[in-house]
């Protein structure tokens, strides 16, 4: 799946370049992430750690959604979704720590929002498609319906 090879990916980054990636994007929003002296600011390093756990909730919002639509069993796809996701968020976690950064249990937690985040969204978005889906039909079904009424009545007219 192409979100865990995503979160794989920036998991496997040291924590120098996670930390220049976060930078990176705080620079592409106009936001101060910069010191110009050699201290570093206390507001730099909120920053910075908001970033990247607002990745964390994103990522995972993301993975959350593709799994609750991948899973076809409708009775136990939020379980599964959910389990399966917070799986990959601890393992994820472990993997990190190979990587010269610190896995947090923590982090698993913020993961565990992202991962709600996204079920919820991925249950509102297949419940919107039922919705139109079942709009579409009717309309279609009362079409054909007008139609049937208007060839008897013109049936009924040639006699």
């Amino acid at each position: 799946m192409l979100v865990m090879a995503v979160i794989f990916f920036l998991s496997s980054q040291s924590s120098g370049k996670s930390e220049d990636l976060s930078d990176a994007f705080a620079g592409i929003l106009n936001l101060e992430h910069t010191d110009k002296t050699t201290r570093v600011s206390n507001q730099n390093i909120f920053l910075g750690l908001t970033l990247r756990k607002f990745a964390h909730i994103i990522l995972f919002a993301a993975l959350g959604f593709c799994l609750c639509n991948a899973f076809t069993d409708i009775r136990y796809r939020i379980l599964w979704s959910v389990g399966s996701s917070y799986v990959y968020a601890v393992l994820d976690e472990i993997h990190q720590s190979f990587t010269k950064r610190f896995g947090r249990w923590q982090d698993t937690l913020i993961d565990m929002i992202g991962i709600v985040i996204g079920i919820s969204a991925s249950i509102l978005f297949m419940k919107l498609c039922r919705r139109i889906r079942k709009q579409i039909n009717s309309k279609q079904n009362n079409e054909k319906y007008e139609k049937t009424d208007n060839s008897c009545i013109t049936i009924n007219h040639n006699f």
